[in-house]
């Protein structure tokens, strides 16, 4: 599967990181040919394009104190502080001390006469600029709020008549943002997963898997979101989004094995090509046997992709059980036949001939020891073995010496012995 989206940043595609990359390149190009305004364009388009590259923001402020005429102060501040809520939770330090070193240099903390008393501006941040009122169910780009929120913060500690707790405020101003850039994300995607998921299409499978991979990222990423800050709802809105995602994994796994499963269930033993090995002769038993085997394992290969569905995972190693257990039986019942084989097709021949007639001459013992050849005694059970022993002993016993030696060295060397497999 695809990796996850980085931790603190929303999941941005391969394709939009490269022209972010080129836009970053070209306004460095054209920053060194003093080509200001060019310049400005391709920052703020590599920035647009790749919002959590914290080098953009640096180049660009960098660039911004040694060429005064490439961007207004005020409008670069407020770039910065809605990159703050957008790269990695690592970086956020970085870019706060960035937004620090432009608030001297635009000089925002300017007299009380010049700016609204504090109680004025204290009423537009719990109105205006309320958290529960960004935070809301249904609403959509709230993070620019949450700059201005913390521009009005700003604004209030300036006036030194404050009467609020300005660090928590912009606590909770940061853990806002945090939240809503994660769940502004996780509903483009839920729209465009539960779409994908209707549609079935095998074409978009890679898609809906790495759509499901950054929605999984994003919700790692939501539990260091300080909830306690936030309305309750928050907490509860994002479980639901946690929610979603796992089933829509499951939906998603039940996709993929379900054509997988059914090649299993369709698989049948009578279907099962089998080809003896050099020359070998199968018998009806031995064929199924391999048909079964041969099944399992093609099913073990297919296993793999069943391992994120629980259920298909189940049913497929219920069929490996069902088709061991049919091995079982056939082995057993060869083993059986093999049996029948030699006591009615062998022995019990030699032993009729003998009461009907008698063994009188050495050719008649040499004719059924002959027969006797063929069998392979470590296929033999205890009892069978028993009455191969004893006709032997009869056989052999009307040999004389020389006729005894050579028999017995026929039948510990024949080549063609019947074997299993023969059954």
């Amino acid at each position: 599967m695809a990796p996850p989206a980085t931790p603190g940043a929303s999941p941005i595609a391969v394709s939009t990181i490269a022209d972010a990359e080129l836009s970053y390149k070209a306004a460095c190009a054209a920053l060194d040919k003093k080509h200001l305004d060019e310049a400005r364009v391709h920052f703020l388009s590599a920035i647009n394009k790749n919002p959590s590259q914290v080098k953009y923001y640096e180049t660009l402020c960098n660039a911004a104190k040694q060429n005064p005429g490439l961007i207004d102060l005020d409008e670069l501040l407020t770039i910065v502080r809605v990159g703050t809520f957008q790269v990695n939770h690592a970086n956020t330090l970085k870019m706060h001390q960035m937004a620090g070193e432009l608030e001297k240099g635009t000089q925002l903390a300017v007299s009380s006469t010049s700016v609204p008393a504090a109680g004025q501006l204290i009423q537009q941040l719990q109105s205006d600029f309320a958290i529960e009122k960004m935070v809301e169910k249904g609403t959509t780009n709230q993070l620019p709020m949450c700059a201005k929120r913390l521009e009005l913060l700003d604004m209030i500690e300036a006036t030194d008549q404050n009467q609020i707790n300005l660090d928590e405020e912009r606590r909770r101003t940061a853990a806002a943002a945090s939240y809503i850039e994660i769940r502004d994300s996780l509903k483009v995607i839920k729209q465009n997963v539960t779409a994908l998921l209707e549609a079935k299409s095998s074409e978009d499978m890679p898609l809906l898997n790495a759509m499901l991979q950054a929605a999984s990222g994003l919700i790692a990423q939501s539990a260091a979101v300080d909830y306690s800050l936030l309305p309750a709802a928050c907490r509860k809105g994002m479980a639901e989004d946690a929610q979603f995602v796992q089933e829509k994994e499951l939906a998603y796994n039940k996709l993929l094995s379900e054509p997988v499963l059914e090649k299993i269930l369709a698989l049948n033993p009578d279907d099962v090509q089998i080809t003896p090995k050099n020359g070998e002769q199968y018998g009806a038993f031995t064929k199924k046997i391999l048909a079964r085997q041969k099944i399992i394992e093609e099913i073990t290969k297919l296993l793999p992709k069943l391992q994120h569905d629980t259920d298909s995972f189940r049913q497929a190693q219920d069929v490996v059980a069902a088709f061991s257990a049919e091995i079982s039986d056939l082995v057993e019942k060869r083993y059986m036949a093999y049996q029948d084989y030699v006591i009615n097709e062998i022995l019990k021949k030699v032993f009729d001939d003998y009461e009907d007639d008698g063994w009188v001459t050495d050719d008649n013992a040499i004719e059924y020891l002959k027969r006797m050849e063929y069998i392979k005694i470590t296929h033999l059970t205890p009892e069978t073995l028993a009455l191969y022993q004893d006709v032997l002993s009869k056989l052999l016993d009307q040999l004389p010496a020389s006729k005894k030696v050579k028999s017995e060295k026929d039948i510990a060397t024949c080549p063609n012995k019947h074997d299993l497999i023969n059954e």
